[in-house]
């Protein structure tokens, strides 16, 4: 049954889990995925606290290091190189995730050296949430969280409402996929346009005012939205050459056309892992 929540009312509900509910919560969401997973006693390097397998179609081992506090989040490269460490060290280990409700994760950035670390932030966590229809989870573990809370500390205070900061619009994923297919047939028709001799009449002025304007949320779309796939796929786009390659005039229409393909190959990839999971259980 779809929810009626706004990606940043369900943020707010996970960020109130304490680490334990966070912790439980993330194990029933990949299972809910079709992994089984086993909730370790204690911490290996400081945050990880869920083990997931899957033995079909291809027998998979990830660790999932569940980040509840946005202050467990650090400025440097240590997630990374501990998550690296982690690969090597332990027999069987093919990945491993950080999860974290907090945007600021954003900070906490894979790149070549570190292939097999996964970064799942606040934005990747909700699009997971939605995909699985999980929200029944978040309400059990927000729930007990709220008890607790409740037989700690008694009843909330009463807190005036701040109405002096107006809230932004939230700008979907969706919307940033949009642009990136905008952006890459009007950048193409102008190229096509060029060709033809078109560039300087009516027709080539109109192309060249919607290509300009495309040209400024290209490159912010592709990293945006290579963000989400990255998150939910097993495709690991670079964000940065994808943006740069977005800002270039022209090759930016070859660059949106190359990341489209491989995301809808990334996308049918695990749609058929899924199935051939779900046929299996």
């Amino acid at each position: 049954m779809p929810s009626t929540q706004t990606s940043a009312d369900l943020l707010a509900r996970i960020q109130q889990m304490d680490a334990d509910g966070f912790e439980q919560f993330i194990a029933d969401l990949w299972e809910r995925r079709g992994w089984t997973t086993t909730v370790s006693q204690t911490r290996i390097g400081g945050g990880t606290d869920v083990t997931a397998t899957k033995k079909a179609p291809d027998p998979r081992t990830h660790v999932i290091r569940a980040k509840s506090y946005e202050s467990d989040i650090t400025d440097d490269n240590t997630e990374i190189q501990q998550s690296v460490n982690l690969v090597s060290q332990e027999k069987g280990v093919d990945m491993v995730v950080i999860v974290t409700p907090h945007q600021s994760a954003s900070r906490v950035t894979n790149n070549a050296q570190a292939p097999n670390v996964k970064l799942v932030n606040g934005d990747g966590l909700v699009a997971l949430i939605e995909r699985l229809d999980a929200h029944d989870l978040v309400d059990d573990y927000a729930a007990i969280t709220t008890s607790a809370a409740a037989v700690t500390t008694g009843p909330p205070a009463t807190v005036e409402a701040d109405n002096s900061k107006i809230p932004l619009p939230e700008i979907s994923p969706d919307t940033y996929l949009g642009f990136i297919i905008l952006g890459t047939t009007i950048w193409s028709i102008g190229f096509l346009v060029g060709l033809a001799g078109y560039s300087s009449g009516i027709v080539g002025s109109v192309v060249a005012i919607a290509a300009i304007n495309c040209w400024i949320m290209l490159p912010l779309s592709l990293y945006h939205e290579a963000s989400r796939v990255d998150e939910t796929t097993d495709w690991s786009p670079s964000r940065t050459l994808y943006a740069i390659g977005g800002a270039i005039p022209f090759l930016n229409a070859v660059v949106g056309g190359a990341y489209l393909y491989r995301r809808r190959h990334a996308y049918q990839q695990r749609q058929t892992t899924d199935n051939v999971s779900e046929r299996i259980a």
